[in-house]
């Protein structure tokens, strides 16, 4: 299982990971409908960011972090070796679970 992104309820993180045809939380439970509720329904404009970093180990990171209603956010990461693989992972990823 691949860490994928984090689902924020409240201000505490739930680790995200991508099992074979799913998304789920440390705990095994299926969090898919959730993150698509986040994803689908951000509170405003102002509520998605794209953030792109460099890694220590000259990769680099990219985070789509999306801000929706009743305390719930969820970051999705990217990952590559370049900043436009980075982005393109993490849009992939967006799209996977949407489409789950």
């Amino acid at each position: 299982m691949d860490l994928i992104g984090i689902l924020f309820q409240s201000g505490q993180g739930c680790p995200l990971c991508e099992t074979q045809g799913g998304l789920t939380d440390w705990t095994g439970a299926s969090r898919v409908k959730q993150v698509q509720l986040v994803l689908k329904n951000p509170y405003g404009s102002e509520s998605v960011r794209t953030k792109t970093k460099q890694l220590d180990d000259g990769k680099y990171e990219c985070s789509y972090h999306v801000l929706a209603f009743d305390n719930l956010d969820v970051k999705i990461f990217g990952f590559g070796r370049t900043k436009q693989e980075a982005e393109m992972d993490c849009q992939n990823r967006v799209q996977r679970i949407l489409a789950m």
